[in-house]
C-alpha cells in the first residue's frame, strides 16, 4: 500500500500527537516525583552546575562578571581549583558555552517552564528525526526513527538538547521509577 503525501502528513501528525502524549505523561510523572529536586541536591552534576550558573546570571546581571565555575569531587582529584581556572582561561571566562545557562536564567524562578520548553524541543526532535529519516530511507525507517529520541533523558537541566537542533545524545534513559515519592 502506497500512501500519498497527504496520507504521510496525517500519519506523522497522528504520530506526533502520540509522542506528545507520551512526553506529557512522562513529564507529569517526573514532576510528581523527587526527580525534580535532583538538579538542586546532586551537587556534583552538570544539572546543578547549570542551575548555579543561571542563578549567578540572575544575581549579577547579563554581563555576568564572575561566572560560576563548578568545583566537583572528580575535579579535585585531578588538579587544584587554581589550575582549573587557569585551564579555563581565567575567572571571568566561561568553562563551557553559555547559551544554555543564559536561557535557564530566564526560567530559574519557575523551572517547570524550562522543563516544558525542553519537552517541546524533544517532541520537535522526534518529529524532525522521523521526517528526515523517512525522506532519506523510506517511511518504515521514518516510523522506526520517530520514537527513539523519546527514550533519551529529557527531564534533567542539561544543555544537550540545544546542540544540533536538540538532537538527542547517546545517553541511557533517566528513569523516574526509583525516584518516586
Amino acid at each position: 500500500m502506497h500512501l500519498s503525501w497527504k496520507g504521510h502528513f496525517w500519519s506523522f501528525v497522528l504520530a506526533a500527537l502520540a509522542v506528545g502524549l507520551l512526553y506529557g505523561t512522562h513529564f507529569l510523572f517526573c514532576q510528581r516525583s523527587t526527580l525534580q529536586l535532583l538538579d538542586v541536591f546532586f551537587a556534583d552534576s552538570d544539572m546543578h552546575a547549570n542551575l548555579m550558573w543561571a542563578k549567578g546570571i540572575r544575581e549579577q546581571g547579563w554581563l555576568n562578571p564572575a561566572p560560576y565555575h563548578p568545583w566537583n569531587n572528580w575535579m579535585r582529584t585531578i588538579a587544584p581549583y587554581s589550575q582549573w581556572v587557569e585551564w579555563w582561561g581565567g575567572p571571568q571566562l566561561f568553562q563551557q558555552p553559555p547559551l544554555y545557562a543564559y536561557l535557564l536564567s530566564l526560567f530559574v524562578q519557575r523551572l517547570v517552564l524550562m522543563r516544558v520548553f525542553q519537552a517541546l524541543l524533544s517532541i520537535g526532535t522526534c518529529i524532525f528525526i522521523g521526517l528526515f529519516t523517512a525522506r532519506l530511507s523510506g517511511s518504515i525507517a521514518g516510523w522506526l526513527a520517530f520514537g527513539w529520541p523519546f527514550f533519551m533523558r529529557r527531564f534533567a537541566l542539561i544543555p544537550g538538547r540545544f546542540c544540533m537542533m536538540g538532537l538527542p545524545g547517546l545517553s541511557p534513559p533517566l528513569s523516574c521509577g526509583p525516584f518516586r515519592n
